[in-house]
């Protein structure tokens, strides 16, 4: 039985979004709820979120602790 192009896209979609969510819940499950630089993308992805929004991009949220020098934390 051959599979069809659509099917093989739907199957790598739908493993492609367990992917990015076992990441997630690893960042999560880890602890890890901020970090003082991104240094690698996979580090962006785990603190990335996407809103429901007309053209959704992954992002990050930041805080500025103005006490502490303009000190950066990214956060989950």
């Amino acid at each position: 039985m051959e599979y069809s192009s659509p099917c093989r896209l739907l199957a790598l979609a739908v493993l492609l979004v367990g992917l990015l969510a076992s990441l997630g819940a690893q960042s999560a499950s880890n602890g890890v709820r901020s970090l003082p630089a991104i240094r690698s993308r996979a580090e962006f992805d785990a603190l990335a979120r996407v809103t429901d929004a007309p053209y959704p991009l992954p992002h990050v949220l930041f805080v500025i602790d103005r006490r502490d020098k303009d000190r950066i934390y990214y956060v989950l």
